[in-house]
């Protein structure tokens, strides 16, 4: 297996973390989902790893794999990715050859910090209902309707 291919790929490790970080719950509209969603594709290099990856419920994952929505999908799940990761960036999520890339290590959680073998809250995590998640995605929606 090339190392590439090994990088992009998500260890089942971390996304059973990506789903308790998102409360198994789809980012976009709060059903049920997977955290195996990559917000820069695998086929572009996109990491396997927490940073990278966002939960979702199987349709809005093929929606923001898939149609014409991408670009929304991909503006929430970015912005879900920088309120969690202080310094969160898409340059530091792709496979580059030969580099140690930032998210292998050294970011923080902003709600946690590491204390030894421990975490502890620093900031409560926002709270999010699913009607909430449902109303920012229709935000959006109803944004390009009016374009």
């Amino acid at each position: 297996m090339h190392k590439r291919t090994k990088e992009c790929a998500i260890d089942p490790k971390v996304k059973k973390k990506v789903e308790e970080r998102d409360d198994h719950c789809c980012i976009f509209c709060g059903k049920s989902g997977r955290g195996e969603a990559h917000v820069i594709p695998r086929s572009q290099g996109g990491l396997g790893i927490e940073q990278n990856l966002v939960t979702a419920c199987r349709e809005c994952h093929r929606l923001m794999d898939s149609t014409a929505l991408r670009p929304i999908f991909l503006s929430i799940a970015k912005g879900y990715l920088k309120n969690i990761y202080q310094g969160w960036s898409e340059d530091d999520v792709i496979y580059r050859k030969g580099e140690k890339t930032k998210a292998q290590g050294s970011w923080i959680n902003k709600n946690l910090v590491n204390n030894g073998d421990s975490y502890i809250e620093n900031m409560k995590k926002p709270e999010k209902t699913k009607d909430e998640k449902i109303v920012f995605f229709e935000d959006y929606i109803e944004g390009i309707d009016k374009k």
